[in-house]
This record gives C-alpha cells, sequence and structure tokens, in this order.
C-alpha cells in the first residue's frame, strides 16, 4: 500500500503501509504523481488522503472496503460532491443521491480521503486523464471506469466514527461543470444543461457552452477491466441454501415449467413460497400439481383474493428463512445450472445482491460486463436474507409503475449494493396475461385531467432522485411527449402539461401517505 498525504492540489508526502515517508518523483499534478505510482508499483493498493484527515484514516477496514482490484472508493467527510449537484439534469441514474451514512454505490468521488488499485489506473488511457485538478481528476476515472465495470464507492468505513470536517468543499464553477458533461456525456446533453439553466435558474451560461467545445470527449470503450482477477478478501461464507419466491395469478401451465427447472437445478432450493391470487372470493386455487407431484423442496403455497404483485410478494418475504432469496417471475424458464452459476459469482464477488440478464428470445444482451446496477429486477435477483430482512415492497406502487426501482432504492440506502450479471441469463417468456385480471380502476382515472407521468413513478423520483434530476426528468418528459398528442401549440400544450405534471405530483403525495 502507499499513501500519497496531500493538501488540496499539494502533495505533501508519500507513505507506505508503516506510515514511513519514501522518496518518489514529483509530477506536474496530483493525478499525474497517482499514475506514476500506479506505473512504479502495480500491485498495490493506492491510498490518497488530505493531510488534515490521515490520523483518522481507518486502516482496520481498507482491506474490507478494497476486498478485491475492482473497487474505487472515498468519501467526503463534508457529505458534498465536487461535481454540483446540477449534474442531475443530465444523468437520471441513483448514483447522484448518494446515502452518505452507508457504502453507497456512486462515481462521486472525494479527495478527502480514497483508494483504487494500482493495477486499474495501469489500464486508463492515461491522455485522456491529465487534469490538474485532482477531484476532477478522480470524478472522470470513476465516471468513465464504472461504465466499464469498476466498483465505485462512497464509503463512510474509511475513516473513524465521527471524524469532523476540517476542511471545505471546492466550490465548482458553471464553466467547470459543462466540461465535465461535455467529456462523460454525449454531446446533445451539453444544449440539455443549457436549456435546464435557462428554464430552471434563468441563466444563460453561454460562456460555458462555448468552452465546453473545446475539450476532447473521454474515452469511453471498455479498456480491460474486467480482465482483472478478483481475489476477495471479505469474509462472506456463501451458503447455497435459498428460498424461490413467486407471485402468480392464472398461469398454471408457465408456473408449472418454472417448478420442473427448479426441481432440475444442480443446486436445489429448500422451499419454494408461492403466492396465488385470484379475485373471486368465491374461487379455489387451480395449482391442483402442487399436492399432486413429489418436489424435490418444500412447496409454501398460499392462496390469496387480494391481487398485486408487491403485497404477494411482501406475504412471501414475510415467510423466507433460508440465507439467499431467488426472486423470480412465474413466466421465465431456468437452465439447470443457473443457481449453481449464480452462487460461485456471489462467492467470488462477495455480493449481496444480484440481478440477473433476463431476456426474450429476440432481445440481445447488451451489456459486457458485470457492473453496478441502476434499476433492480423483482423477478429476477437474488438477495441475501440479510438485505432483504425487513425490507418490503411499498403498497404506494401496487398495481402502477416502479415498485421494483423503489425497492432496489430501499437496498441502496441500506447498504446493499446491486449487481449486474448479464452472464447468467434466464429466459423471459412474457406470457400473456393470466386470468382472473381485472382492469384497475385508479383514483386519477376519474380526474378532470390525466397525470403525466403516471403518479407512481412520480412517487419515486419525488423520493429517490435529486431536485435537478426531478426538473431535468420534467423538461425531458415535456420534449419527448410531444410528437405523441394531439395539442400542436406549443404554448397550449405547455399550459396542458404543467397541469398534468401538477395532477401526478398531487397524487404522488397521496400515494406517499398510504
Amino acid at each position: 500500500m502507499r499513501i500519497i498525504v496531500h493538501n488540496n492540489h499539494e502533495l505533501v508526502a508519500i507513505l507506505d503501509e508503516h506510515l514511513i515517508e519514501i522518496s518518489f518523483p514529483l509530477e506536474n499534478t496530483l493525478g499525474q504523481t497517482l499514475l506514476s505510482l500506479a506505473n512504479e508499483f502495480p500491485d498495490l493498493l493506492l491510498i490518497w488522503c488530505h493531510k488534515e484527515y490521515l490520523r483518522t484514516l481507518n486502516f482496520k477496514n481498507i482491506k474490507e472496503v478494497f476486498r478485491h482490484q475492482r473497487i474505487m472508493a472515498s468519501y467526503s467527510v463534508t457529505n458534498s460532491s465536487y461535481i454540483p449537484s446540477q449534474i442531475g439534469y443530465v444523468e437520471d441514474s441513483p448514483f447522484c443521491k448518494v446515502n452518505y451514512k452507508v457504502s453507497y454505490p456512486t462515481w462521486f468521488m472525494s479527495s478527502d480521503v480514497g483508494g483504487v488499485f494500482a493495477s486499474v489506473l495501469k489500464l486508463l488511457p492515461k491522455s485522456h486523464f491529465v487534469e490538474k485538478d485532482f477531484d476532477y481528476f478522480l470524478n472522470s476515472v470513476a465516471k468513465v471506469s464504472m461504465r466499464n465495470g469498476l466498483f465505485c464507492y462512497s464509503e463512510p468505513n474509511l475513516i473513524n466514527e465521527n471524524t469532523v470536517a476540517l476542511t471545505t468543499s471546492a466550490k465548482v464553477s458553471t464553466r467547470t461543470l459543462f466540461k465535465f458533461i461535455k467529456q462523460h456525456y454525449k454531446t446533445q446533453w451539453v444544449l440539455f444543461a443549457l436549456c435546464s439553466f435557462i428554464l430552471f435558474e434563468y441563466k444563460f451560461p453561454l460562456l460555458s457552452l462555448i468552452n465546453s467545445f473545446l475539450v476532447r470527449k473521454k474515452e469511453s470503450k471498455p479498456f480491460g477491466i474486467e480482465s482483472l482477477t478478483i481475489h476477495s478478501s471479505k469474509a462472506l461464507s456463501i451458503k447455497s441454501d435459498f428460498d424461490v419466491l413467486i407471485p402468480t395469478i392464472g398461469r398454471k401451465e408457465y408456473l408449472y415449467d418454472v417448478l420442473m427447472d427448479l426441481a432440475a437445478q444442480t443446486v436445489l432450493p429448500k422451499r419454494v413460497i408461492i403466492i396465488e391470487q385470484n379475485p373471486d372470493i368465491v374461487s379455489t386455487s387451480i395449482l391442483d400439481y402442487l399436492n399432486v407431484l413429489d418436489w424435490p423442496f418444500e412447496v409454501v403455497h398460499k392462496f390469496i383474493h387480494q391481487t398485486g404483485a408487491c403485497h404477494a410478494r411482501n406475504i412471501a418475504i414475510a415467510e423466507t428463512r433460508s440465507t439467499w432469496i431467488f426472486m423470480a417471475d412465474d413466466d421465465i424458464r431456468i437452465s439447470k445450472d443457473t443457481l449453481e452459476k449464480v452462487f460461485v459469482f456471489l462467492e467470488k464477488y462477495k455480493a449481496k445482491v444480484v440481478t440477473l440478464g433476463c431476456l426474450r428470445n429476440e432481445d440481445i444482451e447488451k451489456e459486457t460486463n458485470i457492473m453496478q446496477w441502476h434499476s433492480f429486477g423483482s423477478g429476477c435477483s437474488v438477495v441475501s436474507l440479510e438485505a432483504m430482512k425487513s425490507t418490503f415492497f411499498d403498497m404506494g406502487f401496487e398495481h402502477g409503475f416502479g415498485e421494483d426501482a423503489d425497492y432496489g432504492m430501499q437496498l441502496r440506502n441500506k447498504g446493499y449494493d446491486i449487481l449486474y450479471n448479464p452472464f447468467v441469463q434466464l429466459k423471459h417468456l412474457k406470457a400473456p396475461i393470466g386470468g382472473f385480471r381485472k382492469p384497475i380502476q385508479r383514483p386519477w382515472d376519474s380526474d378532470g385531467i390525466l397525470p403525466k407521468p403516471s403518479p407512481t413513478i412520480m412517487l419515486y423520483r419525488q423520493r429517490h432522485t435529486t431536485h435537478f434530476q426531478l426538473k431535468g426528468y420534467k423538461l425531458k418528459l415535456f420534449i419527448n411527449f410531444y410528437n405523441k398528442q394531439h395539442i400542436k401549440n406549443p404554448f397550449g400544450y405547455i399550459k396542458q402539461m404543467r397541469r398534468a405534471w401538477e395532477s401526478s405530483a398531487f397524487w404522488a403525495n397521496k400515494l406517499d401517505k398510504q
């Protein structure tokens, strides 16, 4: 391990793991110094730390935080990001609203304290990361690398508890923000950011826009991070005992195929929890094969007359007993070694939550790396009991959209990252809607103005996105929906959409109080 001690933009000292200063040729910037150290010590973990926080650096937790080579982590003692919050105008991901109380996935990096393995830095295209500003350098590396399979975190365990902020956060200019957007996003997002500043902040940063076109876009194509060997040091005993959670309604044949696939697994589940729904109060179960056939696992079957995936999954969650829970849909097909591969993955990466690829026959998997996921799949994920405990689906999303995303955010805000594994795949049949279903009448269906977006989508965004992300989403919605509706007068359209937005916010607040 090597520790770079700095005072904002100046190098103070380079220390070894025993805090003994070592001599090393000085570079022009702290970022270049970090890259030079990576070349000199390619197998070591490189730590950076502001001189004010060296005494509170938590050396006991460093090995656990950097449990394998594909991790970059930092912590802002001031609980603020270097990149201005207006980045939310153009980035619509869960990585922007950081929960500083837990280990949280984000590419927002801080120069207060952090670290990355030299093996990662050696893979970077060096000419693209020549930055005088160390914070800009760190955020740029994380932003580019996270998309290519680097796991990036805000990690409070890097410092001792109750560490007092002894530095102030750098004030980043609008010009720097536009530069960052130009270098890390598609060019059209620079123009979108300009429109957002004009509409929501009544500012016209034309000079920032012009200057952004003078810088070169950062390299975004894969550059080998996925090739780094994972030798995790985090202690986690992987037990292959698991429950399977399946809500179902009117899909008898499809569910039968799912159960047969589970019975053929090389690693068998202990229990399969099936929540069957039928709103007809005089109806009985159609799943006669549950009791007729001899299954190689315990079947827990509950038949209820209240429909809704959130309610059904919550009943199943309350029934879980095993170390792991496979949350499955009732219309998927599972290869016989799928769950064995999942447990090999969990052991290797020491992960607590993973979403699997779940594609239809005509779909093509776009992802080529195991990566931190921006979403969550309630019908194709494996979650540890530890993470799932006391985490339920919010009934405000029942019969709407957004319950998966909300559940994923609940997990993240409890300190559990969600990884996506595109190499272990399920087949999603997208079966026709099962029987016994009636159109759901929502309270806003009879409202004078149809809410836009759906109130459940608005509920998710009000809870889990930043102020600027919500504004950016609003502008994108207004632009994208214009050609899909009949009002072509732009002024009339804007008036109508404002009313629809206000209606959505009204009903979202109602749902939030349920």
